[in-house]
């Protein structure tokens, strides 16, 4: 099971921009208000396609290939959950906050945010497991449970406050002073994720082994995208825009 740590820095939305809802590492970077990080620790032992089913779909009887196909199929997992914001099979995050949200200023990171409000940039987001922060004074602290409301049915999700409760107003450390750690993903099996994400990694295995070079030179080639293709498939799961 791979670790991969990402990096994806602070990406507010001004004007008309806070209605882009492209995952933030794919607009355009602007300063934000909120420095953050994003952490994936853990990832899911298996792939949400398997060298059989991959195998299938590109019509391959020999084993030859079967090295080849599985760095595929890892590479389509990775592109598609990039291109999509999605975690497709359950995966542990970490994100890192230089500071809590403000209670009575709207925060721009990675898209406008509600004053207090913790945003969580995957979807979907099966648990949040703790909010922890670390004072300048050395301490550990966990923010309890009860303490705070988990949206999971928004998206992107999101961590406030309840009602009479705040964010601690201790001091933190300079840097990463708030750690939110959490699961995303939509199971552990990939039949519990939706059959077009498994058909747009089945259209980008077939484009990436037919075409192996990044460039084809040939006068008499003409590419043709079809309806239903890759774009089409990821476009299902974007959040639908309303006015």
């Amino acid at each position: 099971m791979s670790i991969d740590w990402t990096f994806w820095p602070s990406d507010p939305a001004y004007g008309s921009s806070a209605w882009d809802w492209r995952p933030p590492w794919l607009r355009p970077a602007r300063p934000g208000t909120m420095a953050w990080a994003l952490q994936q620790t853990a990832g899911s032992p298996v792939e949400p396609v398997d060298l059989a089913g991959a195998k299938a779909h590109l019509r391959v009887d020999i084993s030859d290939d079967d090295a080849l196909i599985q760095w595929l199929i890892v590479a389509a997992r990775d592109y598609v959950e990039r291109a999509s914001g999605l975690s497709l099979l359950t995966q542990t995050w970490k994100l890192y906050l230089d500071r809590w949200p403000r209670a009575g200023v709207m925060e721009f990171w990675p898209w406008a945010a509600p004053p207090s409000t913790i945003l969580l940039p995957r979807f979907p987001v099966q648990s949040v497991t703790s909010v922890q922060w670390f004072g300048s004074d050395g301490s550990t602290n966990t923010v309890a449970s009860t303490d705070y409301a988990v949206d999971l049915v928004r998206r992107p999700p999101r961590i406030v406050p309840v009602v009479g409760k705040f964010w601690p107003s201790m001091s933190l450390v300079p840097q990463n002073g708030v750690v939110v750690t959490f699961a995303a993903g939509f199971g552990a099996q990939p039949l519990t994720m939706p059959p077009t994400l498994r058909q747009a990694m089945l259209l980008l295995l077939g484009t990436w082994y037919e075409n192996r070079e990044s460039v084809v030179v040939d006068k008499q080639i003409k590419s043709i995208e079809l309806p239903q293709g890759f774009e089409a498939l990821i476009g299902l799961h974007m959040p639908a825009m309303v006015g």
